[in-house]
């Protein structure tokens, strides 16, 4: 029971590197991809995405780095490895839903990195425990809290 957050927390940090490799991926992918004669990163909808992807990656980097530097002090407690976990594992799959978007049919074609990514992230919402036992292990901290 005592690793459990350690376990947890590790999950979410591998969440934050496989959407970190997406977004690279993806900005790599849309820089020499053209359509209408241009590189599809040129577009304000691909930039929008892209930024809202970036955006969402910074905003869980700065939550895991406090738990990380928690668990360092023996602090972690449950509740927040489990917000880490369920929140970074379902970031992750958002992310990399969003940059197969980007690629358009190629992302279905297992020659391009981002559809392995699609296949192999959804399992990080199972590992440690499902992201649902996550939200009961959660919630049992906000209600025994009222």
């Amino acid at each position: 029971m005592t690793e459990l957050a350690r376990e947890r927390l590790s999950v979410a940090l591998n969440a934050i590197g496989g959407a970190e490799g997406a977004i690279e991926n993806t900005m790599e992918y849309t820089s020499t991809r053209t359509a209408f004669k241009q590189p599809i990163a040129s577009f304000q909808n691909t930039q929008f995405k892209l930024a809202e992807c970036a955006t969402q990656l910074q905003l869980h980097q700065a939550f895991l780095d406090r738990c990380t530097q928690l668990l360092s002090n023996h602090q972690l407690t449950a509740e927040s490895a489990s917000i880490a976990k369920f929140s970074a594992t379902e970031m992750h799959g958002k992310v990399v839903d969003e940059c197969l978007q980007l690629f358009g049919g190629y992302g279905y074609i297992w020659d391009y990195p981002i559809a392995r990514m699609y296949a192999d992230n959804r399992v990080a919402r199972i590992y440690a425990r499902t992201n649902e036992i996550m939200k009961v292990l959660i919630a049992r901290r906000l209600f025994k809290e009222l």
